[in-house]
């Protein structure tokens, strides 16, 4: 009888390195996948929803996150790549990005909304509107409709108050009514209950009256956007290959 010593940790060793390389050539491949469908999402978004504006493009692309702490650092107890979409699986920061990501997301929703939004009225009352629909003209394919106008800019509903809480902005009324009436070419924004929010404006002796918004206290939305679906197409195909790529980087520099 004989004994065979076998000396087995540089196999070991191997075995260990191996799999250290495996997971962090697949930590890199989660994350540059997911740095990958991020602009495929952003670029998805800007294709199928009119928007108008360059600025608000660009947030709109700033509402999908793929921040450092949802980056796969396995080694530090954090296998799982993130991506979010602000307002869903990411609290919001701002007001900014809550509106954005909350417009991403009802336009992947899709579907019937409501709202039971306020707006002030001229007895300096609160009555339910809903939703404001662009009066026609006011906007095109390429232009929005100017900021100047949105109900809370007029003073019709709230905004945030620069010390904190919520305000009304003051109307511009045109002045004080005095002989002969309202200063020339001076406006007024007013609310139409259940109809909608008017401008009339002053010219001469006359008062001419022009719709600005439209309200619904009920909507329907297409589903425009279908992000998981998005997403997931060709997803295991483009992660395996930049694993083989990461794996392959992994070996040759490993030490």
């Amino acid at each position: 009888m004989f004994r065979v010593k076998f000396d087995e940790r540089p196999i070991l060793r191997d075995i260990t390195n191996q799999q250290k390389q495996h997971v962090f050539a697949f930590d890199l491949a989660k994350n540059r996948t997911i740095e990958e469908r991020q602009q495929l999402i952003q670029d998805h978004i800007s294709t199928n929803l009119t928007i108008r504006q360059a600025s608000a493009r660009t947030q709109f692309r700033r509402a999908v996150r793929f921040a450092r702490e949802d980056r796969a650092d396995t080694r530090r107890g954090q296998p799982n790549a993130t991506l979010r979409i602000i307002g869903g699986g990411v609290a919001a920061r701002t007001d900014l990005f809550k509106r954005f990501g909350a417009l991403i997301l009802r336009q992947d929703d899709g579907g019937s909304a409501s709202s039971s939004a306020l707006y002030r009225t001229q007895r300096n009352e609160l009555a339910v509107g809903g939703f404001t629909i662009p009066a026609p003209g006011l906007r095109s394919a390429t232009k929005g409709v100017a900021r100047s106008l949105y109900p809370a800019a007029i003073g019709l509903t709230t905004r945030r108050a620069i010390a904190g809480g919520n305000e009304f902005a003051n109307q511009y009324k045109g002045g004080a009514k005095k002989r002969g009436g309202f200063r020339k070419n001076t406006r007024f924004y007013f609310v139409k209950e259940n109809v909608g929010i008017f401008e009339r404006r002053q010219v001469g002796k006359t008062s001419e009256y022009d719709a600005v918004w439209f309200f619904r206290t009920r909507i329907t939305l297409p589903k425009r956007l279908d992000l998981a679906g998005t997403f997931n197409r060709g997803l295991e195909e483009q992660l395996r290959a930049n694993y083989v790529g990461f794996y392959d980087f992994a070996m040759r520099t490993a030490r």
